[in-house]
């Protein structure tokens, strides 16, 4: 069946509804954005940006990596300290183990 269109110019069509956001996701977001900025941090300070990153040492891509890692095991902590669900608390406990 197809959808019949809207042939009334004085009609518009109704909004859609808003998507529901998923507190998980608002959480990864704000994470991935932390680390980005902790890892630009980390390149600013140790290596110049200007520098292609396939000329990273073996050693800075894991310094790199290091980094974002730590930024991640902090926000984790802290949103399992105040996590409402007790499966998501355990989901997140789980990964930190």
């Amino acid at each position: 069946m197809t959808k019949r269109q809207n042939t009334n110019p004085n009609k518009k069509d109704p909004k859609p509804l808003p998507k529901e956001v998923d507190p998980a996701e608002v959480w990864a977001a704000a994470t991935n954005e932390k680390a980005a900025r902790a890892m630009a941090a980390w390149l600013k300070g140790s290596v110049h940006l200007s520098r292609i990153i396939g000329s990273l040492t073996l050693g800075e891509m894991q310094a790199l990596a290091s980094t974002a890692n730590h930024v991640w095991i902090v926000e984790a902590s802290r949103r399992r300290a105040v996590e409402p669900d007790p499966a998501q608390r355990e989901k997140l406990q789980n990964l930190l183990s």
